[in-house]
């Protein structure tokens, strides 16, 4: 008997990037918590405006730990968050290398296995940031974008028309594999600088570069450059 593809199991492809998923209140919209998991889902990092918490679940007990902060300082980011932040990053920058290369080789099943991940993460990084920083202002706001016409975490998608976009598109695809590049390049420098450096000021904000190539590379992964602003925010060279 013939197994369409779309109901074929798909073979294993591991994508580095973390689960990043905000959790809002049902009454009044507001954000609770962005709770954040890998391959172990029995162990999680929330990140929320005020106090932070770090959970796992064993056979016989849940292990909580809360951090706690002060409200007069919840816009500074604190160690704790730091750390996720910077180990977030460090997945989202291997799986942008391998996006970057499936768009280069054009394996267009395997390009949109990975746009199934990422397009839930991308809202869920914008509210980790936020919430890290008690503020919508640090990323654009065009950088809160989801679509998860194309399938779920844990189900094989469908190529969606951005990917079949990509396909048809080829310089487009030059654009997007430019921005790729330049992103982890300023992600790179504000893990340095800033998330990843023991030795960071907190009171010192080093996302600017980043944000500014982070709103880049989302206009061209969602085909917005429409409204881009060439003489705001460029690729460097």
């Amino acid at each position: 008997m013939h197994i369409p593809a779309s109901l074929q199991e798909q073979k294993p492809f591991q994508i580095p990037l973390a689960y990043v998923i905000p959790y809002f209140d049902r009454t009044t919209g507001k954000l609770q918590e962005v709770f954040i998991s890998y391959d172990d889902k029995n162990e999680g990092w929330a990140v929320s405006e005020l106090n932070d918490r770090y959970v796992k679940d064993t056979r016989n007990k849940t292990k909580e730990h809360t951090h706690i902060e002060s409200y007069y300082l919840a816009n500074l980011i604190t160690d704790f968050e730091a750390e996720q932040i910077d180990r977030v990053c460090t997945g989202f920058i291997r799986t942008l290398e391998i996006l970057e290369k499936k768009l280069d080789q054009q394996q267009w099943e395997q390009c949109g296995f990975i746009d199934s991940r990422l397009t839930p993460f991308f809202m869920g990084f914008y509210y980790l940031i936020s919430a890290a920083r008690r503020s919508k202002d640090v990323l654009p706001e065009v950088t809160c974008i989801s679509d998860s016409s194309n399938g779920s975490f844990h189900e094989k998608p469908d190529p969606s028309p951005r990917v079949q976009q990509w396909k048809r598109n080829p310089d487009h695809v030059i654009k997007l594999r430019i921005s790729i590049k330049e992103l982890n390049h300023q992600i790179r420098v504000w893990q340095e600088t800033e998330i990843g450096n023991p030795h960071r000021d907190q009171w010192d904000d080093r996302s600017l570069q980043f944000a500014k190539a982070y709103e880049l590379f989302i206009r061209y992964y969602f085909d917005l450059e429409d409204t881009y602003k060439p003489s705001v925010f460029r690729i460097k060279k």
